[in-house]
């Protein structure tokens, strides 16, 4: 069985479209089929993929060339902000199975099978249309292999440790004045800081900003060592991408900071659940009273037991897989159909 999966991902892009895919790939090697994986990037990408392989390209610019290889694939999948319609059209003409991975609601995709497993999905108005099937809702948020089976946490009687990061890049200088603060509010706190691969110099400055031993500076940490800082830790303070996904599979309680307008409408879902708590975005003038003032209400070890059981129970990190069986179950049927394709009943 051929499958492709093309994504984008590194300084110009973060890095949560790389670690989904990872994620993808994971499942399907699982079942002993190996995808080709392609990224247009850069090499601060490899932390984050371990023993999965892959092919640095630009296939935006290159697409032309690669339309061969896509063709007769069984599988092709694209995470991409970037992908044009035409690059949809041609998936869509020539593979059996187009798989899309969808946030917005960016474009009118044509046949194939999209794939949104956001909390937010409800608010996209995403039509039923002919050929076009839908794989929706928080049963299909697909994590790395780490999260896929993970105990239920054990939640202490007080806060000790907060880990504190906003993805693989730091936004605007908000990070250090995120950890100063806490720094001052919480000085007994132990904060694990979880920077991107390109931070490598802004070490000293955070040291610089406790000069106790109560900050932890990690550098672009694979997969199972952020599984180990999460399983340390008693809350997260985060964006708002795969991150928080991650740690409500953990039973981590996190504190969501909003950084990129496309994830409001899942932080939003997922503060009415009742699984995170939602400090404001980036640009807010009262951020960081808001967020120590959670961080302090966090402290009751009830509330956080709620919202870690909530969170497990809302993200159990077995979408992957779910995806994958999916999908290799409709390319096997496609195979012995002789007539119309069959599809998978809508969602939407």
């Amino acid at each position: 069985m051929k499958v492709i999966v093309f994504t984008e991902g590194g300084r110009n892009y973060g890095y949560g479209h790389v670690s989904r895919c990872k994620a993808l790939c994971e499942a399907f090697i699982e079942t002993g089929v190996t995808p080709d994986l392609i990224i247009n990037g850069d090499e601060t990408i490899t932390h984050l993929l371990d023993d999965i392989s892959c092919k640095l390209e630009n296939w935006l610019d290159n697409w032309n060339a690669l339309c061969e290889n896509v063709k007769g694939a069984d599988i092709v999948v694209i995470d991409s902000y970037m992908a044009t319609h035409e690059i949809y059209t041609d998936v869509s003409d020539l593979c059996s199975g187009a798989v899309y991975i969808d946030d917005t609601n960016r474009i009118d995709y044509p046949r194939g099978i999209l794939i949104n497993g956001g909390f937010g999905w409800k608010h996209l108005n995403y039509k039923k249309r002919k050929g076009l099937d839908y794989l929706v809702g928080p049963e299909y948020i697909f994590l790395r292999k780490e999260f896929w089976n993970v105990p239920l946490k054990t939640t202490k009687e007080t806060i000790n440790s907060v880990m504190i990061t906003l993805g693989g890049t730091e936004i605007g200088g908000i990070l250090g004045e995120i950890v100063g603060h806490l720094g001052r509010i919480f000085p007994n706190f132990c904060k694990h800081v979880v920077l991107g691969p390109q931070s490598t110099d802004l070490i000293n400055y955070f040291k610089k900003l406790d000069r106790g031993s109560t900050t932890r500076i990690e550098i672009a940490p694979n997969a199972e060592k952020i599984k180990h800082i999460m399983s340390k830790c008693d809350v997260l303070v985060s964006g708002g991408g795969q991150t928080v996904l991650e740690a409500l599979a953990m039973g981590l309680p996190p504190i969501v900071i909003g950084v990129a307008d496309n994830q409001l409408h899942s932080v939003r879902m997922l503060e009415n659940a009742m699984v995170i708590k939602y400090a404001g975005t980036i640009s807010d003038q009262d951020l960081l009273n808001k967020l120590s003032s959670q961080l302090e209400d966090l402290n009751d070890r009830t509330l956080r037991r709620q919202m870690s059981v909530l969170g497990q129970k809302l993200v159990d990190g077995k979408g992957a897989r779910r995806i994958v069986n999916k999908l290799i179950a409709k390319a096997l049927h496609d195979y012995v159909q002789t007539g119309e394709r069959n599809s998978f009943e809508s969602q939407v």
